[in-house]
């Protein structure tokens, strides 16, 4: 009775603080998630949730409530974090999400709320902490980019917007990258950690002809919260190769072959055509008198 106590008045003195938004205190202990270790709870963010799980629209208060019934682990809201802690209580409390549905694992949904939110999420020891966007993004540290396959790179195309074309539903958007991986690689194949990387980021990812040799590599790591481009150059390093992207594909390549495509100048891409404006009622009319007597000086 006196531990259950001394539980309760920590968790309150916490809530109290700021730590633990008062929702998600009395979690932990009113339902006795089991110990988990951050590469556990990583794997169980990759499951899908059932269809019933979640409502497709949900305030962002009862969302964590249900989302750490699915992951088995607390969901903690770090208010200390935030600069305006009014703003972000009020977010809490009122912010209506858009959730997506089953078909999406627990981590995409997760981060897909965050976004919304505009809340960063890190995944520790026994829990899953939401902070301020701005504090997960110093925890995360600054990441070089990964360097582009040519060093001039073409210009991009882009396509003109068709008419009359209807807004894109939430199933026809693409969910944003992942911005951070937490995994643990033990004498794991190069080829299959690339896989691993390409289904839990969304991103294409690739071992060039020349660097196929390499995919036996064994590969032993730790990442948490990393960034995910941060830890394809570290993969890349690893392994004795270089990450570079062609377009939004990240290919693996060997350090020779890198040098000689980077110098390479790009292909010679056409500039687009500008469109020609339309023509006036007096251009039209000109040209049409222009053809009257054109065509009046050919008959017979």
């Amino acid at each position: 009775m006196r531990h259950h106590l001394w539980v309760a008045l920590v968790l309150a003195a916490c809530a109290h603080d700021g730590l633990i938004h008062p929702a998600a205190a009395v979690e932990p202990v009113a339902k006795k998630f089991k110990p988990a270790d951050p590469f556990e709870i990583a794997e169980r963010l990759q499951k899908r949730p059932k269809d019933s799980t979640f409502l497709p629209a949900i305030k962002l208060h009862l969302f964590i409530e249900i989302f750490q019934d699915a992951v088995g682990v607390p969901v903690q809201v770090d208010l200390r974090s935030f600069t305006e802690r009014q703003e972000a209580e009020d977010t809490l409390r009122d912010l209506e999400l858009s959730v997506r549905d089953h078909r999406f694992s627990l981590e995409h949904i997760l981060a897909d709320v965050c976004e919304q939110a505009k809340f960063g999420y890190l995944i520790e020891k026994d829990r899953i902490r939401l902070v301020s966007a701005e504090a997960a993004q110093l925890l995360q540290g600054e990441t070089r980019e990964i360097p582009n396959l040519y060093r001039n790179t073409p210009k991009r195309l882009t396509l003109a917007p068709r008419e009359n074309m209807p807004p894109p539903n939430a199933h026809q958007q693409l969910y944003k990258l992942l911005p951070t991986i937490t995994c643990k690689l033990d004498e794991v194949p190069l080829k299959e950690v690339l896989e691993k990387f390409q289904q839990r980021s969304g991103r294409t990812i690739l071992l060039a002809g020349d660097a196929k040799e390499s995919g036996d590599a064994k590969i032993s790591a730790s990442f948490l919260n990393v960034p995910v481009e941060a830890a394809l150059q570290t993969i890349g390093e690893l392994s004795g190769l270089q990450a570079a992207k062609n377009g939004n594909v990240v290919l693996f390549v060997t350090p020779a072959r890198f040098n000689e495509l980077h110098e390479m100048p790009p292909a010679m891409i056409p500039p687009a055509e500008e469109p020609k404006p339309e023509p006036t009622r007096q251009e039209l009319l000109d040209e049409i008198e222009r053809l009257k007597k054109e065509l009046a000086g050919k008959k017979p």
